[in-house]
């Protein structure tokens, strides 16, 4: 019983990377609405993107959900160089 506990609370507490993520790609994509200066360049939307997927890999510590997480950030900015 403790272990199916301690597995439970464990992939509960990956779920603030996902948020975090939805955060950061909101903000991104509404500093390109905006066109906010310090991020409406390529290499400063890119440079987020890398410094934040590096960040969400080694926090999540290889788990499924990191990897999600890293993808739809760098979707988000390949979305702002479309549209």
């Amino acid at each position: 019983m403790g272990t199916d506990k301690a597995a439970s609370s464990a992939s509960q507490q990956q779920w603030w990377i996902l948020y975090l993520t939805l955060l950061m790609a909101g903000l991104i994509l509404l500093c390109d609405e905006f066109r906010v200066q310090h991020l409406h360049r390529w290499t400063a939307q890119l440079g987020v993107a890398l410094v934040y997927s590096a960040f969400v890999l080694y926090a999540g510590k290889g788990k499924p959900l990191a990897f999600v997480s890293a993808a739809l950030i760098c979707l988000v900015v390949v979305a702002t160089w479309v549209w």
